[in-house]
């Protein structure tokens, strides 16, 4: 039995799934997802996602359609002259109950009238107050604390297209894990500043884009208890590695 459960709210749409409650905000300058509770307790510490869409875009653009279909959520943006991209937003969220945790997958389609385009799209996540570990490889015991600093990482496909993050808020009692599938994974980037929160910036689409051509991209993220979090989050991300891609139409 599915037990997820989305409503919309003007630009914001919140998602019931198991253990968690969070929500998805799309407007003119891109989308966005949060978590709002755990187990019933305020959790706002993570903000997952956070993206302005395929560029080069203007400083605004305008969502055609927000729908709820089934157990997803579908926002579509409107092509434009300045603009010439039609980006669809489709989330998706589960929850695995053999490892307590709940999947949100973010599949980002394009398309574009022009004849040749790179519709390379950035995407954004932090934690407030977490550790932060890293894996270059789908095994528990590839993993790395990133230590805090306030130098920026980079990670480049040519060294490994599979790249685990784990964000562990022991305070809340509540990990993120993030992972790119690697057909989409173009580069990373663990970003630091003085008295910010570390980021991790994810970039998708590692080819051109032809005319008339829709291009689909996944990111997946995973809420879970920060008890053998690691061990937990190479499972579920091979288990996303090995699942074929969704339909979205």
């Amino acid at each position: 039995m599915n037990n997820t459960h989305w409503t919309l709210e003007g630009d914001i749409a919140r998602l019931s799934c198991g253990p968690l409650v969070a929500c998805v905000e799309a407007d003119g300058v891109g989308v966005r997802a949060s978590v709002s509770t755990w187990q019933g307790a305020p959790a706002d510490a993570f903000g997952l996602f956070v993206t302005a869409g395929p560029g080069p875009r203007p400083a605004r653009i305008q969502v055609q359609e927000r729908y709820i279909r089934g157990h997803d959520y579908v926002v579509t943006y409107a092509k434009a002259d300045d603009y010439p991209v039609a980006p669809q937003f489709y989330w998706r969220a589960a929850y695995h109950a053999p490892l307590r945790a709940v999947q949100l997958q973010l599949i980002l389609s394009v398309q574009t009238d022009l004849l040749d385009s790179r519709p390379e799209v950035s995407l954004t996540s932090f934690a407030l107050e977490s550790r932060l570990f890293h894996a270059s490889s789908l095994d528990a015991g590839a993993f790395t604390e990133v230590p805090s600093s306030d130098a920026a990482t980079q990670l480049e496909a040519a060294a490994s297209r599979e790249h685990l993050f784990v964000f562990r808020n022991q305070r809340l009692g509540l990990s993120y894990a993030q992972f790119v599938h690697p057909t989409d994974f173009v580069a990373a980037e663990i970003r630091a500043e003085p008295s910010r929160p570390r980021l991790v910036v994810a970039t998708l689409f590692p080819e051109s884009l032809e005319k008339g051509v829709i291009r689909r991209g996944r990111i997946s993220g995973w809420l879970l208890p920060p008890e053998n979090d690691l061990a937990a989050a190479a499972q579920l991300a091979r288990q996303f590695v090995d699942e074929p891609l969704p339909l979205t139409a």
